[in-house]
């Protein structure tokens, strides 16, 4: 009497070959698998993919309970295809697609089983989903992305083939559970064996007998197969050493290219055991740059059915790059499938460097070649014109003498230790010394001690070093007056590159000195009669507007340091300094009781304040400034917007010192007291002008003043 088999798939199949099954059809991928029985209870799992831990992890560890989301999403598909009683997908909740199929026995399913059959998402709105997700769980959109970049992306035609994986696991293990169940089956029969085993008994002793007969001629048999066993295993073993010593490496692939046997050769050219290499995909040997030529190899030779012969580079376990030449031939099976590729492995590292040293000696010769030949043609060609030249050289020589002796200006040649060899007339006339005087000498004796040592040692070590020197001295002459002369002083060098002798250039700019001196004292004596113009031309202003007064002092303060933090030449800045002082001077026109009136002024009245910038300009414009005063003055009230007056000018067409006086201008309005208005504040001033940042106000300017009251360095007097 026969019983009703286990309801579960683990009460008959151990859980230890259930993971023997998930690793042996599926470790080649970074996967998740399960399987399930059919009331949903966990059989076994895998998980390789470092992206699908990482996400199990968090979310089962949250709940507590080790039921998270993951295995909640494989139960659910799992739980369809035992449903419909066919393979289904669906995905998961990290993006990934679940291929679970039924275990059926006997048309019934027992259970499900299931793997990750997809790479992770790289679209960054599929990532941003994921993390809302498992955002309870407290893993970020960015470990997210990096798991993603971090994983293994295999092709199409190698996830394929994972699902008929997931196929094979579940139909291997409905066979196993099949085999145990009629194990079990067995069991029951045993009782009825062993009555059966009783009467058995009886007629064995009827054919012991004859037995005993046939046992003699057994015996010879034996002694026949075990020399028969002896020869096959020397034949084999020479087989195993011919395969394994071999000095080519042998591989056979399966159809995703994972390893399914290699010889001694081709392991330790991966640096692998045998045993180890088994099962491992080929790809992992294979240099980064050339994963795509292995995978387009294996495509080649499956469509083809010929042998494809490729190159390629592999990276050994210890990091050593390999060439390679790959030869593969397809197995098919009887519906013409490539089940397996047999391989042949050939070091061609060896070839490849000696490829590459030929190559290089082959540049090298033509290389030699081609500057043989150029030397030879340049020798012909230097042999040709050296006459030409020769001639050339003695004219040259002989201008440059006469030159040198006609020259308006001294020239002294001296030996690298500083003794003078030659000077020209000039020389003499420039300081009265003769030749004769200064033949053997240091120019040292037209030192008048005005010149600091420091600049005697810069001289010496710039022309010892190869360089040019050049610069000013201010020398004493033979009758002991003094003169200025600009010098220019230069190494002299042999055929070799060696220096043999100095040359110096000396003009006498003595008379250019005594101009600028007068020039710099006249500009001094301009800049004070200026600055008096200036100070009547406020205190106008002060005596109508006492606001106007103050205001213009403290522009002219805050103008400049913002245009020295802009990083200004101080030229400019001193210019800015000077329009600030007065860049209100056209409200000398518009009457005392407008400016000073305390309520809202009218339309005319704002139009007659607004004419100041062009009335100070009217008054500016004929007084001759070393800067463009007159043009910041009539500019300062323009915007970058284009919103401003006069001329409603815009960005570019504005000068940068009127944009830097308009952002001073604002702030010292906005934080002082007017007639029609308390004080704002500094703050407020400063929120005022940052929020028209390169709409109204220039950002230069802008983001140079808020850093000067920010940072604590200026404060209004």
């Amino acid at each position: 009497m026969t019983t009703k088999p286990p309801s579960k798939i683990t009460d008959l199949v151990p859980v230890s070959l259930l993971n023997f099954l998930q690793k042996f059809y599926l470790n080649y991928l970074h996967t998740s698998a399960t399987i399930y029985e059919r009331d949903g209870a966990h059989a076994t799992s895998m998980i390789t993919s470092r992206y699908c831990n990482r996400l199990a992890d968090a979310c089962e560890a949250k709940d507590g309970k080790g039921e998270g989301i993951c295995h909640k999403d494989r139960w659910r598909v799992s739980k369809k295809s035992i449903d419909l009683n066919k393979p289904y997908n669906e995905k998961c909740s990290g993006g990934l697609i679940i291929h679970s199929v039924p275990i059926m026995l006997n048309g019934t399913p027992i259970g499900a089983a299931n793997a990750a059959v997809s790479n992770p998402p790289k679209d960054v709105e599929a990532i941003k989903k994921i993390a809302e997700r498992f955002k309870k769980y407290e893993i970020s959109i960015e470990e997210i992305k990096k798991l993603s970049e971090e994983h293994e992306d295999y092709p199409e035609f190698v996830l394929d083939a994972a699902k008929r994986q997931v196929e094979t696991v579940a139909k291997t293990v409905a066979t196993f559970y099949e085999i145990f169940y009629k194990l079990h089956l067995k069991e029951e029969d045993l009782a009825k064996q062993i009555t059966r085993r009783k009467q058995a008994e009886e007629k064995l002793q009827h054919l012991l007998q004859g037995l005993h007969v046939h046992q003699k001629e057994l015996k010879a048999q034996n002694n026949d197969l075990r020399q028969i066993r002896k020869i096959l295993e020397e034949s084999r073993n020479r087989y195993a050493d011919l395969y394994d010593f071999s000095p080519l490496g042998y591989v056979t692939l399966d159809g995703i290219g994972c390893i399914r046997d290699i010889n001694l050769t081709g392991a330790t050219l991966l640096g692998r055991k045998q045993l180890e290499a088994a099962g491992m995909s080929f790809s992992s040997f294979v240099d980064k740059s050339a994963v795509e030529i292995f995978y387009n190899h294996l495509q080649r030779c499956k469509n083809s059915g010929d042998e494809v012969v490729t190159e390629a580079l592999l990276r050994v376990k210890d990091g050593r790059p390999v060439d390679v030449q790959l030869s593969s031939l397809p197995v098919y099976d009887a519906k013409r499938r490539a089940i397996l590729y047999r391989t042949v492995i050939t070091d061609i590292t060896k070839r490849k460097q000696a490829e590459l040293a030929l190559k290089r000696l082959s540049e090298s010769l033509e290389q030699q070649v081609t500057e043989r030949t150029a030397e030879l043609t340049k020798t012909n060609e230097e042999l040709r014109t050296k006459l030409v030249e020769r001639k050339r050289m003695k004219e040259q020589i002989h201008k440059l003498s006469h030159a040198v002796e006609q020259s308006p200006v001294a020239v002294i040649i001296t030996s690298t230790e500083g003794d003078i060899e030659y000077v020209n007339p000039y020389f003499t006339q420039l300081t009265g010394y003769t030749s004769e005087e200064v033949i053997g000498q240091n120019p040292r004796i037209l030192k008048s001690g005005e010149t600091p040592p420091e600049e005697h040692k810069r001289l010496w070590e710039t022309i010892t070093s190869g360089g040019t020197w050049r610069g000013e001295f201010y020398n004493k002459k033979k009758n002991g007056d003094l003169y200025w002369e600009y010098v220019s002083i230069s190494p002299i060098k042999n055929a070799e590159g060696v220096i043999t002798h100095f040359v110096a250039v000396e003009e006498d700019v003595t008379e250019r000195k005594q101009i600028e001196e007068e020039r710099k004292h006249s500009l001094e004596r301009l800049q004070k009669a200026l600055g008096g113009t200036i100070q009547a031309l406020v205190a106008m202003v002060e005596m109508r507007d006492p606001y106007t007064s103050g205001h213009q002092r403290r522009v002219a303060d805050l103008a400049p340091a913002i245009a020295a933090e802009m990083g200004l030449s101080s030229e400019l800045i001193e210019g800015i300094r000077m329009a600030g002082a007065i860049h209100d001077i056209g409200k000398i026109a518009v009457p005392a009781e407008i400016l000073s009136k305390p309520g809202k002024i009218t339309e005319t009245e704002f139009e007659m304040i607004k004419a100041h910038s062009q009335i100070g300009y009217n008054i500016l414009k004929g007084i001759e400034f070393p800067w463009p005063v007159a043009k910041i003055v009539l500019q300062h009230q323009e915007r970058m917007d284009g919103s401003g007056y006069p001329a409603g000018l815009s960005n570019g067409k504005i000068i940068l010192e009127a944009r830097i006086l308009a952002v001073a201008d604002v702030v010292e309005a906005m934080s002082s007291h007017r007639p029609y208005r308390p004080a704002l504040g500094i703050d407020t001033a400063l929120e005022g002008i940052f929020g028209n940042r390169g709409i109204l106000y220039d950002s230069g300017a802008v983001d140079a003043c808020v850093k000067l009251f920010r940072e604590g360095r200026f404060k209004f007097e």
